[in-house]
């Protein structure tokens, strides 16, 4: 099982998949560090991150002011930032409605499976 499935309604699921297709198709790239930059979406690289950070998987972060995008995996930069994409349409309102309120896991697993679409990599939206 992925980790978007069973976490959330399939509805919730299909409908973070069909934002992801819009906005790909809106902006007119999937590349997600293309759309980060026509958000205004700063992305920062870091290499280090803390001990608690690392273990707990954490591998990228989304800040609201000014909107950032701290990615500490190079390897999967672009599902890094795919993912925290998700975080700022949120924040934004830039998602349906029902993507704006979730949260916690809900929220996350979401996440995942915008991350998925959005990166045409299936299985790929695995960060946090």
């Amino acid at each position: 099982m992925l980790p978007s499935e069973g976490l959330v309604e399939p509805d919730l699921r299909q409908l973070a998949a069909a934002e992801a297709a819009r906005l790909r198709t809106r902006l007119g790239t999937s590349d997600p560090l293309a759309i980060a930059r026509l958000l205004g979406v700063e992305v920062r690289r870091r290499r280090r991150r803390s001990r608690a950070d690392a273990d707990a998987g954490i591998r990228s972060e989304y800040s609201t002011d000014p909107p950032a995008i701290l990615v500490y995996d190079r390897t999967n930069a672009s599902v890094g930032i795919a993912h925290e994409l998700f975080h700022h349409g949120q924040c934004r309102g830039l998602l349906a409605p029902a993507l704006c309120a979730l949260s916690g896991e809900e929220a996350e697993a979401c996440a995942h499976v915008f991350a998925e679409v959005l990166t045409g990599r299936r299985g790929a939206g695995d960060v946090d």
